[in-house]
């Protein structure tokens, strides 16, 4: 792992912050599968993830999302995921169950944050943080969660 690889990763896992409880919308039972993006923001924030596998297309989050188990997946972890875009500014708790997704990006065109206390947390195409405004990925509380990330390295020249 290269030093700025590494540097990041020490600030991901030191970096803590407190959870703000608020009503949610639920999404309980079986879950949800299809091939459409699953768009959060004003009319559906917070949106919930308890139960179930919540399979979409890509993610574009401008709004909060809260996961406390289920699956949560973009694409069988090879969509896109935008946490904070053009439309707003966006949040994930992730406290239980497994988040996957292939590209994610945290505060794309506005601030973006994922805030993980528990679950798995899987990108299978790397994370992007603060592309263009302020983004942040912070794990705390106990147990900790998991946080699995897959970047392909670059070609040798």
């Amino acid at each position: 792992m290269d030093g700025a690889a590494t540097d990041l990763l020490r600030r991901v896992l030191l970096a803590s912050t407190a959870l703000v409880a608020v009503p949610v919308i639920a999404i309980l039972g079986a879950g949800r599968v299809g091939a459409q993006e699953l768009i959060v923001n004003g009319s559906n924030s917070p949106y919930a993830v308890t139960s179930g596998i919540n399979s979409f297309s890509s993610m574009n989050i401008s709004g909060t999302v809260n996961q406390s188990g289920g699956t949560l997946d973009a694409a069988n972890a090879s969509g896109n995921v935008y946490i904070g875009s053009n439309t707003g500014a966006g949040t994930l708790n992730l406290s239980g169950g497994t988040f996957s997704a292939g590209r994610v990006v945290i505060a794309l065109l506005a601030n973006g944050s994922v805030n993980q206390t528990g679950g798995t947390f899987i990108s299978t195409g790397g994370i992007n943080i603060g592309t263009v405004a302020s983004g942040s990925y912070t794990i705390s509380g106990a147990p900790l969660g998991e946080i699995f990330i897959w970047a392909r390295a670059a070609a040798p020249r």
